[in-house]
Order: C-alpha cells, then structure tokens, then sequence
C-alpha cells in the first residue's frame, strides 16, 4: 500500500540518473554554477520566469513573466493563495479526505470548511460549513 496522506512520493519514481547529470552538467560549467547555487529574486528566477511566460504564450494565453511566481514547492503556493483569497469565515470547499498539507495552509485565514460529496453519477453537493 502507498500511502498518499503526507504527499510523500514513490522515491523509485525520482529521475535520479537524470538528475546526476544535469547536477554534473551544471556544476562543471563555472558560469552556471555560481548561478545556481547563488540565491535569487523573491519571486524566482528569471530566465525561468521569462521561459514559462513564452510557453503560456505559445499556448495561446496571454502572460508575462510578471505574471510568474516561483513558489519553493506546493505547499508555499498553498500558503499564498490562502492568504491572497481566503478571508475568515470564507466557505471553502474541500474533498474528503483532504490533502493534510491544504488544510494547514487555509485554517490560519479562519474559513469555514465544506466537504464536496461528489456522488456515482457526477452530482457535486456540498455538505457542511455556512
């Protein structure tokens, strides 16, 4: 059984070959290594940033990289947007279960929770909350 409460990858899933060689590949390339291991932007590299507004462009929607905000992992990304969009007493609407992970970025905003019962057939009802 793989348990996916702590949002806890398979490690035999991890590219690690991969990743050897692109860790090799940047390190031995001075330039880049002084950039990689250097700290950046609040907002994220960018290059990066630059990179993933072009390709949303190429797909047809509109962006810049201000419009891009590199978060350290999803967790960060969770965090903001609790803080961006939830107020206290907000109704949000969750799964059971839920990802643990969510729930401790949205409660410090004090919303209200409430589980989505999604039935056989594809009806959403929501239960609970205000």
């Amino acid at each position: 059984m793989i348990s996916f409460a702590g949002g806890i990858p398979d490690p035999a899933l991890f590219p690690t070959e991969r990743i050897q060689a692109i860790y090799n590949a940047i390190l031995n390339d001075s330039s880049e290594a002084c950039k990689a291991l250097q700290y950046s932007v609040s907002e994220g590299d960018a290059e990066l940033r630059s990179w993933i507004a072009n390709h949303m462009q190429r797909k047809g929607i509109p962006c810049n990289s201000e419009h891009i905000l590199i978060t350290n992992g999803s967790q960060q990304a969770l965090e903001f947007l609790g803080k961006l969009f939830i107020s206290p007493g907000d109704r949000v609407a969750v799964t059971a279960p839920t990802y643990l992970g969510a729930l401790q970025a949205f409660t410090p905003s004090q919303p209200e929770y409430a589980t989505l019962c999604i039935s056989d057939n594809g009806n959403v009802s929501l239960e609970g909350g205000a």
